[in-house]
């Protein structure tokens, strides 16, 4: 179990935000988040960080700019970032968006929960899985 991993959530919408922060809250131990509000902003960071302590990235994909197609695309194409697990994270329903993300090496799709009780379940289960569960690859 690899309690130094953190989660990175690149989201353009300051309420999201805000109900991420909170249903992370819920969870104990709480695990660190970094916001990205941007696709750029989340690469500068992937240059700075230990790859390794990266748990998931949290990933909306309708962002004014890049969007988080774009985004994943570019992750998933690079040899030394394409191993973090990407989780879209999203409220589109649309079987297209679900199917392209997955195409685009997408690791998850998860649909945003419709209320806060949803979402911090959905958020605990994420954690215990990508943060808990899941190995690394430069882990072993």
């Amino acid at each position: 179990m690899s309690m130094h991993k953190h989660i990175i959530l690149v989201e353009d919408n300051p309420g999201d935000v805000r109900l991420v922060e909170y249903a992370l809250k819920e969870i104990t131990p709480s695990p660190y988040l970094k916001h990205c509000p941007n696709g750029n902003q989340l690469l500068l960071y992937l240059r700075e960080v230990e790859l390794s302590s990266v748990a998931m990235i949290l990933l909306d994909l309708n962002m004014p700019g890049m969007s988080g197609f774009d985004l994943l695309q570019i992750i998933k194409q690079d040899p030394q970032l394409k191993q973090i697990p990407i989780v879209v994270f999203s409220s589109s329903f649309d079987s297209r968006d679900i199917a392209f993300s997955y195409q685009l090496g997408a690791n998850a799709y998860v649909r945003k929960p419709l209320n806060l009780d949803g979402l911090v379940d959905t958020m605990q289960s994420m954690v215990n899985f990508w943060r808990d569960a899941n190995i690394h690859p430069k882990e072993v």
